[in-house]
């Protein structure tokens, strides 16, 4: 008997592995994988130039802006006048630790006053992406590493770096002030004390030895922008061994939770949601049948009809009274209230006259 229930525990086993997702230790530590994108490499095709420069010309330094489905940004060198484009790439993490899924950027991407770094998280990340990093605070999903994280102490060799620490700028972060001043360092979370104050824990860029900065209003503290920043992130590791970071989560089971939905990745187990969507005519989800509240159909039926105008005459008439919810999809011309204008402006969509309100 007992014979019998160990073979049924062993095969109830085998089959719970069998159907679950692939798991973080399809990965090791010091391996590579790309998530998200920010300006890296400088432009230098002449063409692709010339069209960014006539579409955009010089009034969106900064800004991220998109040529034959490639994104670019164009920026001066921190210290002149010469403005060029750089094209935003796949960035290139190192996984540190399977355990907590930290992962260290391979290059340097940028420089900045010490501080934390949190606002990269949309400047690096889309939904999708934003959907398999760890933390429970978004403001703290992309920070600077500190130093006993990214280093070990190994028998012979004293402390070591747990990926390279040697790293490289991109022609980016050159561009926005790392190396400026012949500073070749990367900045650590934390300070370190001395009877002086505190110090600045910094990474030799081309040796990656592990240094303190000079103290506060030197060219190596705090005050510095000239010295590089490698973010550091915490990422679910069963999408990278999975590879949905590259093809992207795939669910084949939805559950609709009002104004998206939900549902785990049949290939990697993480939890993701969608919003609502419709490729036809309507405003019917095409997952769940969900209406999707949409400005112009008043009766929630899906289109716009006749019949929503005829609802947004009466309101404007007086006949029918307009709560908050019949505004929000009436109030056409976004003044507030139904009018007439907003039921001619409904009436012409319906009558295909215009394409949207």
């Amino acid at each position: 008997m007992k014979k019998t229930i160990s073979i049924i525990m062993c095969l109830t086993l085998i089959a719970s592995l069998i159907s679950l997702p692939a798991s973080a230790e399809a990965v090791s530590v010091g391996d590579t994988f790309f998530l998200g994108s920010y300006p890296q490499s400088i432009v230098e095709d002449e063409a692709i130039v010339s069209a960014l420069n006539e579409q955009h010309g010089n009034n969106e330094y900064y800004s991220k802006v998109e040529y034959n489905g490639d994104y670019y940004r164009k920026i001066a060198w921190a210290d002149s006048e010469s403005y060029s484009w750089y094209k935003y790439e796949p960035i290139e993490w190192y996984i540190v630790n399977t355990d907590t899924g930290l992962a260290l950027s391979k290059c340097i991407l940028f420089s900045q006053i010490y501080g934390r770094i949190y606002w990269y998280y949309d400047e690096f990340f889309n939904a999708e992406e934003k959907s398999i990093l760890l933390g429970s605070d978004d403001e703290d999903k992309v920070f600077l590493p500190r130093k006993n994280t990214i280093i070990e102490s190994r028998p012979g060799q004293g402390n070591v770096g747990i990926v390279p620490l040697i790293a490289d700028g991109t022609a980016y972060a050159r561009a926005a002030g790392y190396k400026m001043f012949g500073d070749y360092y990367w900045r650590l979370a934390e300070k370190s004390s001395s009877l002086y104050g505190n110090k600045t824990w910094l990474v030799r860029s081309e040796t990656g030895t592990i240094h303190e900065g000079a103290m506060v209003n030197s060219t190596y503290d705090g005050s510095s922008n000239s010295i590089g920043i490698r973010p550091a992130i915490c990422v679910d590791l069963r999408a990278i061994s999975s590879g949905c970071n590259i093809d992207g989560h795939t669910c084949d089971s939805w559950e609709c939770v009002e104004a998206f939905h939900k549902g785990a990745c049949s290939k990697c187990g993480i939890v993701i949601t969608a919003d609502h969507y419709s490729n036809d005519d309507d405003f019917i989800c095409d997952l769940c049948g969900y209406i999707i509240p949409t400005k112009g159909d008043i009766d929630e039926d899906g289109i716009i009809a006749v019949d929503d105008a005829l609802i947004a005459l009466r309101i404007a008439a007086g006949l029918l009274p307009a709560n908050d919810k019949r505004i929000q999809l009436g109030d056409a011309d976004g003044d507030g209230e139904i009018t007439v204008g907003d039921a001619l402006r409904i009436l012409r969509v319906a009558a295909k006259l215009v394409d949207s309100l």
